[in-house]
């Protein structure tokens, strides 16, 4: 076009010289403002209105919308498109004598024009991939842009409503090509950018009472959107719980969810929000289980009237958790049950005593009541009551606190009673150790008149 006007003006230049040579009388006084065949194209309401990636490639378009009143020239726009495995690239670009009417529609049909000539885009055109398409003007001014997340389960056309102004909506799979997409939006779902969420997963698949739980994804924000959250959501026993705002390592997230009681019931998902909506993910639910303990090696190594307290050990190669574990006193009550993260190591004593009891032992929390001078039974049961071990000092009857002598407060030396030597010797008099060692050999037999 411009070698035209070029020409054409060369021509009438000539012309004009012609008429001055011969003397000749002219009423063209040369060019005015209104003559000027160099005009602006106004590009602002040229839209992308449509795009459709389903079907074959043939049937694949991109259609443009000018809501203008004047026809638009199209020399020199271009669509740049780019899904999620490539870079982008020019799709297409019009030429010369491409044209769209005011209020009119050009539709760009048939994708991989290296594969079919007939086809006006250069490149593939997906349903189900991500996807950025971009309309720029000749001199790479952007003027409208559409994208889309990938959707493996999606098979809809991608349609402005109203035409060149609405906003994109998923429509019906074939589309309306080259025709009004209609001003209703009733029963259409409106395409908003979502970031993706990916690779939710939890450390431990079954965790054991207090165990902590950490959850992680990979979240990502696309074309141009930004992440505003991402976050841990959750319920424990189908009671919501605070949101755990999660700790990102670049694309990756990931927090903690604190260890629960045995058998409690967890429910929780990551949801990620950007400023066009939120994707969430129900990663799954658990619950947390007994722990497998072998208890074969506890005792009671030690029980001291005088000293108030009741002395295991752990006779095994493995340390063993005491989460749940009780002793029982006289066959009715529960004197002590072992609290979350207790656990006796091998070859090792956890020491329970009563409020004042000896000094050096593990804690104080012993439901009273421990005599020198009467009967008494402890056993030490696992969390689901079943008996692990016991000690006792009975009259012949079998009878429980009750009087009896000797009273071995009154002794000297005061004496407990003891497992000598530990965890395997049977249980004889001897001088109290809370939390140490007791003796290999012991000093007498308990005697109960």
């Amino acid at each position: 076009m411009k070698k035209t006007l070029l020409f054409a003006s060369l021509l009438l230049m000539l012309g004009a010289y012609s008429c001055s040579d011969n003397d000749e009388p002219t009423d063209n006084p040369g060019p005015g403002p209104g003559d000027d065949t160099t005009k602006v194209v106004e590009y602002s309401q040229l839209k992308i209105n449509e795009i459709n990636g389903n079907g074959e490639d043939a049937d694949k378009y991109i259609e443009l919308y000018n809501g203008s009143d004047k026809a638009i020239n199209l020399e020199g726009v271009a669509l740049w498109y780019n899904n999620v495995s490539s870079d982008p690239e020019i799709t297409w670009i019009g030429d010369p004598s491409d044209s769209i009417a005011a209020k009119g529609f050009l539709l760009l049909k048939g994708a991989k024009k290296d594969k079919n000539p007939d086809s006006d885009l250069q490149t593939g055109l997906s349903s189900k991939q991500g996807i950025r398409v971009a309309l720029q003007n000749p001199d790479g001014v952007a003027l409208d842009s559409f994208r889309i997340h990938a959707d493996e389960n999606r098979d809809n056309a991608y349609s402005r409503i109203p035409d060149g102004t609405g906003d994109f909506y998923y429509t019906a799979e074939a589309g309306t090509q080259g025709l009004t997409n209609g001003a209703s939006t009733t029963g259409l779902t409106k395409i908003v950018i979502l970031p993706s969420l990916t690779g939710v997963a939890r450390s431990v698949a079954t965790p054991v009472p207090q165990q902590k739980v950490v959850v992680s994804a990979t979240a990502i924000a696309h074309f141009g959107t930004s992440l505003s959250s991402v976050k841990l959501k959750w319920k424990l026993n189908n009671v919501a719980q605070t949101d755990i705002t999660m700790i990102a390592n670049g694309d990756k997230y990931s927090d903690t969810i604190p260890g629960q009681a045995n058998g409690a019931e967890i429910i929780y998902f990551v949801e990620a929000v950007n400023e066009n909506g939120a994707v969430q993910s129900v990663a799954d639910t658990f619950t947390v289980a007994a722990l497998t303990v072998d208890y074969s090696g506890l005792v009671i190594n030690e029980v001291d009237g005088n000293g108030k307290f009741v002395e295991l050990y752990n006779k095994g190669a493995a340390s063993i958790s005491l989460e749940g574990v009780t002793l029982v006193k006289n066959e009715t009550g529960t004197w002590w049950t072992g609290g979350a993260n207790v656990n006796i190591a091998a070859g090792g004593r956890y020491t329970i005593a009563q409020s004042g009891g000896a000094e050096g032992a593990n804690e104080y929390t012993g439901n009273g009541g421990i005599s020198p001078k009467k009967t008494v039974k402890f056993e030490v049961k696992k969390p689901n009551g079943d008996l692990i071990d016991s000690f006792a000092r009975v009259k012949t009857d079998g009878a429980l606190d009750v009087t009896c002598a000797p009273d071995y407060g009154t002794t000297t030396p005061q004496y407990s009673f003891s497992r000598c030597p530990d965890g395997t010797g049977n249980f004889g008099l001897a001088v109290s150790s809370c939390n140490a060692a007791n003796p290999a050999t012991q000093e007498g037999a308990i005697v109960t008149n």
